[in-house]
């Protein structure tokens, strides 16, 4: 019979009855699947032994079952018989240990903003990454676990605002910039588009304005050597691209179109 073990810093486990539970148990944890050597049982380190549980007891050198990380253990709770042990795997990744990646954390997760095995943080706690959080959400910008963030709050990605929009240029929660706002992505602007020059929301700009991409041209021709918006050059005008010069040749080593 086993009793249910508690106080595993958010796991769980089983107490063997051979060594009570007055002891503090000793606990076993699904994830990671190991055995506490720690005297007091689950404690919040979680820091585990390679051992087997054989019909609820305890195994080790000094135990009664044999140790064993691998197949299943052979011997009663006197060191006889036949009946098979129960193996418990070895825990690369207790609560606390150090870690550069989730595979070393053994079904639990490496906290990049820690550099330790954790469990998932609740909301304020430290993290990178969305998969350290419980709620399943990391503010990047304030590399906290967090709540969905309202107008106004800080975001460097838009599922960090209630909205949906996180305006990259001022890395808040924002809705749509009119024409003149400030912007990163044409998302961020009520007219759908940003001037990536001007890092502003703009209209489509005639010949001579300023641009880096061909739609924020009306004439949807970005010279991207002048960084304006430009009909077609002729022979010996500057140019990057073919599309620029009237020849639809550029060349390569002047610049200029042929």
């Amino acid at each position: 019979m086993v009793l249910p073990c508690l106080g595993c810093a958010g796991l769980w486990g089983f107490d063997d009855l051979t060594s009570g539970h007055e002891d503090g148990g000793d606990c076993v944890t699904p994830a990671p699947e190991c055995y506490s050597t720690i005297p007091g049982g689950c404690d919040a380190a979680a820091r585990c032994g390679a051992k087997v549980i054989h019909n609820g007891y305890e195994g080790g050198p000094d135990g009664d079952a044999p140790t064993t990380t691998g197949d299943s253990a052979v011997g009663g709770p006197d060191g006889g018989g036949t009946d098979s042990a129960v193996t418990v795997p070895d825990a690369s990744g207790p609560v606390g240990k150090p870690c550069d990646t989730d595979d070393q954390c053994a079904g639990l997760v490496c906290n990049e903003q820690l550099n330790k095995c954790e469990v998932p943080e609740p909301v304020g706690g430290p993290c990178i990454r969305d998969q350290e959080c419980a709620g399943n959400l990391c503010n990047e910008e304030l590399n906290r676990c967090a709540n969905t963030e309202p107008t106004g709050g800080p975001c460097i990605r838009d599922q960090e605002c209630t909205d949906n929009l996180c305006n990259e240029e001022l890395n808040k929660c924002e809705p749509q910039e009119a024409v003149g706002g400030p912007c990163i992505r044409d998302q961020e602007c009520t007219g759908n588009l940003c001037n990536e020059e001007l890092n502003k929301c703009a209209d489509l700009e005639p010949k001579g304005g300023p641009c880096i991409r061909d739609q924020e041209c009306s004439g949807n021709l970005c010279n991207e050597e002048l960084d304006k918006c430009e009909p077609p050059e002729p022979s010996g005008g500057p140019c990057i691209r073919g599309q620029e010069c009237v020849s639809g040749v550029c060349g390569f080593s002047s610049n200029t179109c042929s």
